[in-house]
């Protein structure tokens, strides 16, 4: 209906502050099934007021809004009225085709992305995510002063009606004089000035509704076959059956025993629609209707063309984050994702993964390993009982906390304090993978002295074994003429292995030092550097050997060859 010329008022201040205070839980505004109280209205407008001004919207601009959604359509407008917008202009669905009243605008909100979108300088661009914010954010009390201030508006008209519930006239959307109105409303409209209150508007008993399906044939009793209603009700009595799926299955066999769709509605706590939906998805595709449920997920925006040309793209520059994606696909693809969820499911779907690129020395000789790891394996298949193997190694941790990864509430920030000093502690040690014993020394320096002091404590510990076989890495201590000398005198035990050269994945004893770390380093701070040392100390000398029985399987010796043509290596 069109407004009558005598029948408008142009807008001033917001009453929607002073209804928002006194019937906070009045419905202001109806649209299709879903209502609105003023509280809901005064919360959406001013979080909306606030995104327009964030986007650059100010007093005396023309406005342009196309919005599919009625009432965020209406809240729209009023947003832009209260911050001064006072010849905003309403475009009709297609903003292509008002090409002349785009270049007019100063502010642009729209659903849609065109080339005469362009020639406004400021857009509002109305994604979903927005729609979702818009509609999220609740309204502060300081925030309802924005609403009672208001601005004139001289190119809107407010259209109102009696409240159902107190008669009082209150509005109820906006129009344009020249165009549509928003909003169904009234056969007639009101001045707030001239009528103070009008009598209640009596409302129409609701017509019962018959049992007939979406096409408007009743529904009668009987439609099931002996064999088809013992089916669904096996189907409802089933425990193991989903639960919804058994439920679908009670109200179709209650519908064939003569109860009205109303009635199996209260009956199971759901709406009457619900039943007569069931009953259509029955008549089509029998039990496999009643079972499907409609998660089949939404299509990709890319075409496959498209997702081939980024899964090329990702494949040769291995972008870092989500956001270099989301900008190329947008500058090659014209379309904008808003967020990292999206790329991220996108990405997973074309078999991509975020992933961290180890550390590969590119002097790896695959053939040393494999030649290393068969003569230890032939060592240990041919080791008498009176030999031992044990791996040597030294580590030199640092008096500092290392912070790691780990679960916590999503809310609660965590830290890890951290040590003023810098101190380091050098330990010489070495360990038998077989029985978990450890020998660790605490020195001053590790060099040739204290390698020979490391081997003469290994001997004291294995007094029985006439020969102890120790695999150590090339550090220049461990082929120190001192040591040399020191092997080549009369009745040493000691015969030394060397690991291939910068391959610490075949030296067991590097797994130790990783699982010291993750026990005693990893967000735990010692306060004393002496009680730093004995926690590391403790666990090594101790721990290690007393629970050999968990930790051997993160310190063993199964290894594996590791080639650089197995990895592609980053410039």
């Amino acid at each position: 209906m069109e407004p009558a010329s005598g029948d408008i008022l142009p807008t001033g201040a917001h009453p929607v502050a002073r209804w928002c205070r006194e019937t906070p839980r009045a419905i202001a505004v109806i649209e299709n099934d879903v209502s609105y109280s003023y509280s809901m209205l005064a919360m959406n407008i001013v979080q909306t007021a606030k995104i327009l001004a964030a986007a650059g919207l100010r007093q005396g601009m023309i406005v342009g809004i196309e919005c599919h959604v009625q009432y965020l359509h209406l809240v729209l407008i009023l947003a832009c009225e209260i911050l001064g917008a006072t010849h905003a202009a309403l475009l009709d669905d297609d903003v292509a085709g008002d090409s002349e009243l785009v270049a007019r605008c100063d502010f642009l909100c729209t659903e849609t992305r065109n080339d005469h979108v362009s020639k406004c300088p400021r857009v509002l661009q109305l994604s979903r995510e927005f729609v979702q914010e818009m509609l999220a954010v609740g309204v502060q009390g300081d925030d309802l002063a924005l609403l009672e201030r208001g601005y004139p508006a001289t190119d809107l008209v407010r259209i109102g009606r009696t409240s159902g519930t107190t008669g009082r006239p209150k509005f109820v959307g906006y129009a344009r004089r020249s165009l549509k109105n928003i909003v169904d409303i009234l056969p007639y409209m009101l001045k707030f000035d001239d009528i103070p209150r009008l009598p209640k508007i009596p409302k129409k008993p609701l017509a019962k509704r018959s049992d007939r399906d979406s096409t408007g044939r009743m529904i009668r009793a009987g439609f099931l076959d002996s064999e088809s209603r013992r089916d669904l009700t096996e189907l409802a009595q089933d425990g193991s059956a989903a639960h919804r799926l058994a439920r679908r299955a009670n109200a179709l066999v209650l519908l064939d025993g003569g109860m009205s769709c109303e009635a199996i509605a209260k009956v199971l706590l759901v709406d009457d629609d619900s039943i007569r939906t069931w009953y259509r998805l029955y008549e089509e595709d029998g039990i496999e209707g009643l079972a499907s449920f409609g998660y089949e997920g939404g299509a990709c925006r890319l075409s496959v063309e498209q997702q081939d040309k980024l899964k090329a793209w990702v494949t040769e520059t291995l972008p870092r984050t989500t956001r270099e994606v989301g900008a190329w696909i947008e500058k090659d693809c014209g379309i904008g994702y808003q967020g990292r969820s999206g790329l991220i499911a996108l990405l997973h779907r074309l078999g991509m993964e975020h992933r961290k690129p180890k550390a590969v020395s590119r002097k790896l000789d695959p053939e040393k390993q494999a030649a290393f790891i068969k003569k230890y394996e032939d060592l240990l298949n041919h080791l008498d009982a009176d030999e031992a193997v044990l791996f040597a190694d030294a580590v030199h941790p640092t008096h500092a906390v290392r912070p790691v990864g780990c679960w916590a509430p999503k809310d609660t920030p965590i830290a890890v304090p951290q040590t003023s000093g810098r101190q380091r502690l050098n330990i010489h040690g070495a360990i038998d993978l077989e029985t978990g014993k450890t020998r660790m020394l605490e020195v001053a320096t590790v060099d040739a002295i204290s390698t020979i002091m490391l081997l003469m404590a290994i001997e004291a510990m294995y007094p029985g074994k006439r020969l102890i076989h120790l695999f150590l890495d090339n550090a220049r201590y461990h082929h120190a003429k001192l040591v040399q000398a020191w092997l080549a005198k009369p009745g040493c035990r000691i015969k030394l292995h060397f690991v291939p050269a910068y391959c610490p994945h075949l030296d067991s004893i590097e797994r130790l030092w990783g699982l010291m770390h993750k026990h005693i380093t990893h967000n735990r701070c010692y306060e004393k550097f002496a009680d730093f040392s004995d926690a590391i100390l403790t666990f090594l000398r101790e721990e290690v050997p007393r629970n050999w029985h968990i930790y051997c399987d993160e310190v063993s010796d199964n290894f594996r060859i590791i080639s650089p043509k197995d990895f592609r290596i980053l410039a």
